[in-house]
């Protein structure tokens, strides 16, 4: 899913999350936020829950979805972990 600002500076984008080998991990989501969609100011991986709950409140505090994004990004977000 993609977000937009009002103003339109920032960007929240959300993208599936797949392994090297081509998993697709279910539970897990890719988020980039971009300043005016070309500078990358933050990337973070996040369950699917707290996805949802993030989506949830950028659009009550009025962004709009622009677009969907389907393509899966190759992440591990279980790496580092302890």
């Amino acid at each position: 899913m993609k977000l937009q600002s009002t103003t339109s500076n920032n960007v929240v984008d959300y993208y599936p999350v797949k392994f090297v080998d081509g998993t697709l991990m279910s539970d897990w989501f890719l988020r980039i936020v971009s300043f005016k969609g070309t500078e990358t100011t933050s990337k973070k991986f996040l369950r699917k829950e707290d996805m949802f709950d993030e989506i949830n409140d950028r659009i009550a505090y009025g962004y709009d979805v622009i677009d969907f994004n389907v393509i899966p990004q190759m992440g591990n977000p279980l790496s580092g972990a302890c």
